[in-house]
């Protein structure tokens, strides 16, 4: 599943040249992502903490965009949220 994700990643945002993300620009994206979705689902960033088995903090940072996820949480959340990996 890691290597699937860092693939999709891989492809989606590769390494930085003159016109292409940084990695700053990727979490900030992810995060947005993140908090549109979980708005949809009407689900608030401590249920999704709940369910998701992370801290706040952690589900705070990420919708931030100021922290990058572990894959198997990347997973676990778009599992929950009904996201496709390659969305986020």
């Amino acid at each position: 599943i890691k290597d699937y994700i860092f693939s999709k990643i891989a492809i989606l945002f590769p390494y930085r040249s003159d016109n292409m993300k940084t990695k700053s620009d990727f979490l900030i994206e992810m995060g947005n992502r993140l908090r549109q979705q979980s708005k949809q689902m009407n689900l608030t960033q401590e249920e999704l903490a709940e369910l998701s088995g992370l801290s706040i903090k952690t589900i705070i940072s990420a919708k931030k965009g100021q922290k990058a996820l572990r894959s198997e949480n990347i997973v676990r959340i778009c599992q929950l949220l009904n996201m496709d990996i390659s969305y986020l």
